[in-house]
């Protein structure tokens, strides 16, 4: 574990704070932020440009991903896009953000009936996403 409630969490360009409940952790190049109570967590993979990330490099990292995309408020002055795609019975929720020349992907993975709850939850997190020179 890497992350703990309560603290700020950076990666790449990227910081958000952990909920009270939640931790992250590592491997790979993918992180994993989950709650303490709750059958689903938030994956976060990351990409680099040569140049400046444009709303276009947004809509067509989410046509890789199965979706149109369609812009979300950050909250922090991002670059946001977002939409849901279903599989095998679960749902998923990607947001797709871009700071600089770094892209982020995040999604949320939840069985269709726990979705809506999980998503409540899980946005929370995904709006205290930031640039991460603006940490304190």
């Amino acid at each position: 574990m890497i992350g703990l409630a309560g603290e700020t969490y950076a990666f790449g360009p990227f910081a958000l704070t952990l909920p009270e409940g939640w931790t992250a952790d590592a491997e790979d190049g993918i992180h994993e932020i989950q709650p303490d109570q709750g059958d689903y967590a938030l994956h976060l993979s990351g990409y680099e440009k040569d140049a400046r990330v444009t709303p276009e490099d947004l809509a067509d990292l989410a046509r890789d991903h199965g979706g149109d995309g369609a812009p979300f408020d950050t909250g922090s002055g991002l670059l946001g896009l977002t939409f849901d795609t279903e599989s095998a019975g679960d749902r998923l929720r990607y947001w797709l953000i871009g700071h600089g020349q770094a892209m982020l992907l995040v999604t949320l993975t939840a069985q269709t009936e726990v979705f809506d709850a999980s998503l409540m939850r899980a946005e929370l997190v995904v709006r205290s996403l930031r640039a991460a020179e603006t940490v304190e």
